[in-house]
């Protein structure tokens, strides 16, 4: 916290960056370099698409990659987040900020619908993601808006010149860059956006959301498929602030757009690698509940269920598998044989695969 502290007042004494180029200034932008790294991540991400499709645990997936992009946003926002304790909890709707961001990501066409992206529609996210309103910043950014930022930068201010770079932004991001490949308007949509922070609250986690948007509407990504970016991001968030700083202040575009096409091409490599591995866990698993639980003519459902990051009783009884104590007995004797681990939430007893929520939350 005082590292956190010391870096705000850093910043207070450091002057806005009011030199921010509008993205119309970019149409030109793209190298047979940045070209061809473009390849690559919509190999990446067509393979995740594909593995979705044949995955049993298509749905839960996305719920849990859901858990982890919110986290990530919130980590980028400078709100410290353990993913393992979500996951493993089951209450999530227990942390509203957290709630409010999945809310938004599992269903973003429920709140923003018929809506090509634009200003009103980034405000809309701000709103729907802070309880206080949100309108557009006409004062120096405050502390909470710094967080995360290099100490080094602190973004433009002034209400005038907010809202030119506002409408610049909505400009690039509907016709006015029609022609560009969609990942490099999206990588460059999303620097500047994150680097002027045009609203008075939220800017770091809209832009996160942004990305989803735009990755459906520009066609990278099918609708209600989510691409973790903000997990990968919290990864790597001191090379992530300094390439984008690098970028506005210096026109160093290339190597941010370069680190972003690398992090989608990382990201969804790693989606559909989890999505296999998820399917031989629960082929392991099904051999392990033959063994444990002789017998038991629901054997495939509960071992769907046990390979999860955590399961309660009431998932084994919902799913039809078993009545509650019989249920309860079948989860204890997983536990005993050491293939999950038994733990307490509130009054809850929940049953943790720490193999699969190590392989959702590992190191990247």
């Amino acid at each position: 916290m005082s590292d956190q502290l010391t870096s705000n007042a850093n910043q207070q004494s450091v002057q806005p960056f009011n030199s921010v180029e509008p993205l119309g200034s970019l149409h030109a932008i793209e190298s047979s370099t940045l070209l061809k790294a473009c390849v690559a991540p919509a190999v990446a991400i067509a393979h995740y698409q594909q593995a979705l499709l044949w995955s049993t645990f298509a749905a839960q997936y996305t719920q849990w990659v859901s858990v982890l992009e919110a986290a990530g946003t919130q980590q980028l926002s400078g709100t410290p987040v353990v993913a393992a304790e979500l996951l493993q909890s089951g209450r999530v709707k227990d942390n509203a900020p957290i709630n409010r961001l999945l809310e938004l990501l599992i269903a973003p066409d429920a709140n923003f619908p018929t809506q090509n992206v634009d200003a009103s529609v980034a405000l809309n996210i701000a709103n729907a993601i802070n309880p206080r309103e949100v309108s557009l910043r006409r004062r120096a950014a405050n502390q909470g808006e710094l967080a995360g930022l290099p100490s080094h930068y602190v973004p433009p201010t002034g209400g005038e010149r907010l809202q030119r770079l506002l409408d610049d932004w909505q400009q690039f991001v509907g016709r006015g860059a029609a022609d560009m490949n969609p990942l490099l308007l999206i990588g460059l949509a999303h620097c500047q956006f994150i680097c002027i922070r045009p609203f008075t609250f939220s800017n770091t986690s809209t832009s996160q959301m942004l990305n989803q948007i735009l990755l459906a509407e520009e066609g990278v990504l099918n609708k209600g498929v989510v691409l973790p970016l903000a997990w990968q991001f919290s990864h790597r968030a001191t090379d992530y602030w300094r390439m984008q700083i690098s970028a506005v202040c210096e026109h160093r575009w290339e190597p941010w757009l370069l680190f972003f096409l690398q992090k989608v091409t990382d990201c969804a490599d790693r989606c559909a690698e989890q999505l296999h591995q998820l399917e031989k866990a629960k082929t392991n698993l099904l051999i392990q509940i033959g063994n444990q639980l002789p017998g038991i003519a629901s054997a495939e459902a509960l071992a769907i269920i046990c390979t999860q990051p955590s399961c309660g009783i009431s998932d084994v009884v919902d799913a039809g598998v078993a009545k509650r104590q019989t249920a309860a007995s079948y989860l204890g004797r997983l536990a005993e044989s050491g293939l999950l681990r038994e733990c307490r939430v509130g009054k809850e007893k929940r049953f943790v695969n720490d193999q699969v929520l190590a392989m959702l939350i590992d190191d990247i």
